[in-house]
């Protein structure tokens, strides 16, 4: 199975948006890669549009 996933850093840990369908002490391999920059992406654009 392979998925992805996002998730939130509380306190060192992943806090998944959506439940994983695996049982309890499965163990899998993540690889994490940081969302700031698409976040900051929709930020300008919603600057640049033009007020009315």
């Amino acid at each position: 199975m392979k998925t992805d996933l996002t998730a939130t850093v509380i306190g060192g840990s992943l806090e998944l948006d959506t439940p994983l369908a695996l049982p309890d002490k499965s163990r899998v391999r993540v690889t994490v890669a940081s969302l700031s920059e698409t976040n900051d992406g929709w930020q300008t654009a919603l600057t640049s549009l033009p007020l009315e």
